[in-house]
């Protein structure tokens, strides 16, 4: 089950991997048969790139494994909140900016429900959380041209009543860019006049704010 490193079994990330819900089942079954520790040999081992079983499911947008390693994550008592919902793999990025980045609007919303359910800060911890080189979950959206993951941030932005103008739409990453300049260094046109519409919505200076900003 495990590899000769002690990393996490190959065929319980293969069948993350491949979205094999009952491949994953069954091992666990077989794990627990065996009396390995479920809890650190399966369901937070980490292998490639510092990735768990958990994060793979976030990246291919398979909610059904999410909801199973979620359950599993209660039932051996993991810290769903550190262990899961918002633990970084060595690449500085959580399933929740795996999902933003990769547009799986579904797994956010899921994602999103747990924030609640745990009782995270769901604006600090999630919402304008930043992970790897200052990115958070906005700004990756807008380099990948994930339109309908911003407008859902965008929403969640409102519910949570974080200042929109400054959290958000103008808001700089430690590599000093905004969304705005993310999306116009990606060519993402569509993102562009979704974020310029918001400007005007919001009622920010979109000439000064958004087209020419005073970078100094």
């Amino acid at each position: 089950m495990l590899d000769e490193d002690g990393n996490g079994g190959f065929a319980w990330y293969l069948g993350a991997v491949n979205d094999h819900i009952k491949a994953l089942e069954i091992l666990c079954h077989w794990g627990r048969e065996v009396q390995v520790n479920v809890k650190d040999d399966l369901l937070l081992a980490k292998r490639f790139e510092g990735l768990k079983a958990w994060d793979i499911a976030a990246g291919k947008g398979n909610k059904e494994v999410l909801e199973t390693l979620w359950g599993w994550g209660t039932e051996v008592q993991v810290n769903l909140e550190d262990d899961l919902l918002l633990a970084k793999g060595t690449n500085g990025l959580t399933a929740w900016d795996i999902a933003a980045g990769k547009g799986n609007k579904e797994v956010l919303e899921t994602l999103w429900g747990w924030g609640r359910e745990v009782q995270v800060n769901l604006e600090d911890d999630l919402l304008l959380a930043k992970g790897t080189i200052g990115l958070t979950a906005w700004d990756i959206a807008a380099g990948k041209g994930n339109k309908e993951v911003l407008e859902t941030l965008w929403g969640w932005g409102t519910e949570v009543q974080v200042n929109l103008e400054d959290d958000l739409l103008l808001a700089k990453g430690t590599i000093g860019l905004t969304a705005w300049d993310i999306a116009a260094g990606k060519g993402k046109k569509e993102v562009l006049e979704t974020l310029w519409g918001w400007g005007r919505e919001v009622q920010v200076n979109v000439k000064d704010e958004l087209c020419w900003p005073n970078v100094g």
